[in-house]
This record gives C-alpha cells, structure tokens and sequence, in this order.
C-alpha cells in the first residue's frame, strides 16, 4: 500500500484541520465556478495519488470547485488542452 493511499484509508487529511475555515472563507469570495484540470499518468502514481486526495479534499470545502481528471496517456488531451 503506498503512503498516500494508506493516509486517506486512515481517513487523515492532507490539510491541515486548522486551515479548513480560511480555505471556505477564500473559496465563498470567488465570482464564478472555477473548474480545475489535474492531469494524471500512471507513471507517477504515488504523487498523483496524493495530489488526487488533495483535490478532493479542496473540493469537499466548497461547492465552487470542480474537478476534471484528465489522463495524459488518452490520445485527445493534446488537442483538447492544447498542450
């Protein structure tokens, strides 16, 4: 079991508990919507992991944040992102 994984089945955040209430106040002053694109590749698992839990745990804290996971080892995503 990798070390992010084993954090998030022991249900521990990434975040620090104590930052929870500033990152609501923060994400309840944004305009608009805001999508967040995080590219993945299987080569690099254990920080995709982490970066993933993250993410979720950001978005858990707001209704404004959307996530888009994207693979970069799908043949679309250079033309769709433009990279």
């Amino acid at each position: 079991m990798t070390d992010a994984a084993h954090v998030h089945d022991l249900g521990l955040s990434l975040i620090n508990p104590a930052d929870h209430d500033r990152l609501r106040d923060d994400f309840a002053r944004l305009s608009r919507p805001v999508r967040l694109l995080f590219f993945t590749q299987s080569a690099a698992h254990l920080a995709c992991a982490q970066t993933r839990q993250v993410i979720a745990e950001l978005a858990a804290l707001t209704d404004r944040l959307f996530i888009e996971e994207v693979s970069v080892e799908n043949n679309n995503v250079s033309a769709k992102y433009n990279t």
